[in-house]
């Protein structure tokens, strides 16, 4: 199952390294939703749970590249 998440990436991160990891997660049979450039850079995507482990542990390895990876979770209000 692919669960929607964004990862956020730190701001000094090139072009070319933001489209590798997309790219990967693409390859994994993962499915870009949005890509971030101004308030943000990072991606919104679902990704499958395999390489999902594979970017966290880069991120906990201290991967100067992801900042955070934060599921997404939709919210409503109920009248």
């Amino acid at each position: 199952m692919l669960n929607r998440y964004i990862v956020m990436l730190n701001n000094d991160v090139p072009d070319s390294d933001v489209d590798k990891i997309i790219a990967d997660i693409q390859s994994a049979g993962g499915k870009l939703a949005h890509r971030y450039r101004n308030a943000l850079q990072g991606f919104s995507a679902a990704i499958p749970e395999s390489h999902l482990r594979v970017l966290q542990d880069s991120c906990k390895a201290g991967d100067s590249k992801i900042a955070h990876i934060e599921p997404v979770i939709e919210m409503g209000i109920d009248s």
